[in-house]
């Protein structure tokens, strides 16, 4: 019987790091593969779409293995974007005159990025033929190296991820840039969340055709009791009838990086005391309390966002209208929504209408959904979209109207919480999932729990 390889539990489940023991590529969607396809045939700016922490990047690491990767953080103008691309493929922007010398230059670039041209039958390194130099335009040198990775068989895939990050006119300019490429048959990849499903071709009016979309849905729960399943066996522990890793899955919220979360702390819990792989075949334990077990996990950026939104920028002038509710509470507008997407899951994505009408029902009588619940909405979405260090200006009600998300975002944060008024229904999106196991498990911090 062959020795059990001794893992330690930090190398089997891995909150925010790469998974190698518990990674599980849902073959049922075909992801792999169908990425795999594209990067062989190309000819489209592939957009890979999904919501956060379901494992996108991953999937695109895994797959393409020859990649350039950008984040769209990084690109603040189509000159950034060839100079980055420049500097990933160690261009040199200069070029020798005769044959002799292009060739040279090119067999270098190339080599730099693990290419080698076979025999050449002669020293060209050591030529001394009198040529000169002069300054090439990036865009050019990117497009020919990126043209003779194509040749020789082997592309090299350009990958921006959050590309959602970037503005509307670096957006559109990177887009018709990638146009030029993909027509050279060099692979583009862009990772965005899945309400910028457009965003990709948005502004440019002659990209339709040349644009394809793999979605990479959230986890379903088998999925997720597959990342419990393969931890246990590869630390000698096992889960009868999987009952324990079904019972974490249901509370992960479709993302697998807080089910890795969640496996780790039971591991750590009293009830198991797991560090590393069992000598022997170990049973793994429920946890004394399930709801206190639970509500021992936090996550302090979420624990943050939460109490930011639940608070709302600072009050000016006359201060905000409360609704009571059945339980006694009182509670704002921005409260009221909170708890509205807490009485609902919560849930990654709501509508209105949806959230009003679960309100309704735990309003005190003669109470009413704050009326500026829409102005609410434009206001998170905008406090999401800044910095928790960065402290709010103060509005009065009427102030609230005024929002401009775009005018305050940050392009190197990930919104935990977005509002889409655009959209055929206007859609609440809790864009992070720790969010939603921090509005769930410890709602009481910001006045937002479920009622008794």
């Amino acid at each position: 019987m062959p020795a059990i390889e001794v893992l330690p539990v930090e190398k089997v489940f891995v909150p925010g790091k790469d998974a190698t023991v518990t990674y599980n590529p849902r073959t049922s969607l075909s992801l792999e593969s169908k990425l795999s396809t594209y990067l062989q045939r190309s000819g489209e700016i592939m957009t890979i779409i999904g919501p956060t922490k379901v494992g996108k990047s991953v999937l695109v690491e895994k797959v393409a293995t020859r990649r350039v990767w950008l984040e769209g953080s990084w690109i603040k103008s189509i000159d950034d974007f060839w100079s980055r691309l420049a500097s990933a493929l160690r261009i040199p922007n200069s070029q020798g005159r005769s044959n002799e010398q292009v060739e040279l230059y090119k067999w270098n670039v190339l080599g730099n990025l693990g290419f080698f041209q076979p025999s050449v039958g002669k020293d060209e390194s050591r030529s001394e033929e009198s040529s000169w130099s002069q300054t090439l335009p990036l865009d050019q040198a990117v497009s020919a190296v990126l043209k003779w990775q194509v040749e020789l068989g082997d592309p090299c895939a350009i990958v921006i991820d959050d590309f959602h990050f970037m503005d509307t006119k670096t957006r559109v300019e990177v887009v018709r840039a990638l146009k030029a490429l993909v027509r050279q048959a060099v692979p583009a990849v862009l990772i965005t969340l899945q309400h910028y499903r457009a965003v990709a071709a948005r502004g440019v009016q002659d990209i339709g055709g040349r644009t394809k979309t793999l979605p990479v849905p959230a986890w379903e729960l088998e999925d997720l009791e597959t990342i419990a399943r393969q931890g246990f066996e590869a630390l000698n522990l096992f889960d009868p009838f999987g009952r324990i890793g079904r019972r974490l899955a249901a509370e992960s919220y479709q993302s697998p990086a807080l089910m890795q979360t969640l496996c780790l702390q039971l591991c750590d819990d009293p009830a198991n005391g797991i560090t590393e792989t069992q000598e022997t075949l170990t049973q793994v334990n429920e946890p004394a309390d399930w709801d206190a077990f639970f509500r021992g996990v936090e996550d302090d950026l979420a624990m943050d966002w939460l109490a930011r939104l639940a608070q709302g920028p600072p009050v000016r002038g006359t201060k905000r209208q409360h609704a009571t509710l059945t339980d006694g509470r009182a509670l704002d507008g921005y409260q009221q929504v909170l708890l509205g997407l807490n009485l609902l899951g919560p849930k990654l994505k709501t509508g209105v209408a949806e959230l009003t009408d679960a309100l309704r029902p735990i309003l005190d009588e003669g109470e009413t959904v704050d009326p500026r619940i829409l102005a609410k909405l434009r206001k998170m979405t905008e406090i999401a979209a800044t910095s928790l260090d960065e402290e709010l200006d103060a509005v009065d009600e009427d102030d609230e109207e005024e929002s401009d998300v775009e005018v305050h975002r940050r392009r190197e944060l990930q919104p935990v919480f977005e509002f889409d008024e655009d959209s055929a229904e206007q859609t609440i999106y809790l864009v992070d999932p720790f969010l939603s196991y921090a509005l769930r498990w410890h709602g009481e911090h910001a006045g937002v729990q479920r009622p008794a």
